[in-house]
């Protein structure tokens, strides 16, 4: 008699293994990304895109040309002083920077804000442990160096921002403060092309 429940289990089982063929939400390993909180955070960048940028100039015989960097126009301040940080990091790694494009490699800039609404995944004892709270809103800040109209590099990196720091990055974007423990995000989210 014990076996009649035993084998509609297993029945009822395999049943409901063969119903489901989608597969199911597996999250990624526990990684760390960083977070732009400083100008200073907004210089090491830049140090570190000029060096890349240097290494694959040598790399495709192309250290010998120059770069001409392609400023915005109304520029978020993040743009503005990346800009700045940009030319002098290419110069100390003995790349030069020309002041126009005509016959200089083009290194341009875009960056993407981008807002999550869903309440992020985290682990409470995660936070004591680390003091670091979930964080909704991400910047992508691309660097891509051509000749003409061929790619020599590209750069991507993603960043954690505060919600209310987003007009450090994007001009024209309402961004609303709210209450104690609570995570802002902006009203509007752009994206942004750098000509």
């Amino acid at each position: 008699m014990r076996i009649v429940p035993y084998l509609l289990s297993m029945t009822l089982l395999a049943v409901a293994g063969c119903a489901s063929q989608i597969p199911y939400a597996e999250s990624y390993g526990y990684t760390g990304q960083r977070k732009m909180q400083a100008v200073q955070h907004w210089r090491i960048l830049a140090e570190e895109v000029a060096e890349h940028m240097r290494e694959d100039m040598v790399a495709a015989g192309l250290a010998d040309r120059p770069v001409y960097v392609v400023p915005r126009k109304n520029a978020a301040p993040f743009d503005e002083a990346f800009h700045d940080f940009l030319v002098e990091a290419l110069i100390d790694n003995q790349v030069e920077v020309s002041r126009n494009a005509a016959g200089a490699l083009i290194l341009r800039k875009r960056v993407e804000v981008v807002s999550h609404g869903a309440t992020r995944t985290y682990f409470p004892h995660m936070t004591m442990m680390t003091g670091v709270k979930p964080v909704n809103t991400e910047i992508i800040i691309s660097c891509s160096l051509r000749d003409d109209e061929q790619f020599i590099t590209k750069t991507a990196n993603v960043f954690y921002i505060n919600g209310v720091d987003v007009t450090h990055y994007v001009k024209d974007v309402e961004v609303t403060v709210a209450p104690k423990g609570v995570i802002p995000t902006p009203v509007r989210s752009m994206r942004l092309v750098t000509n």
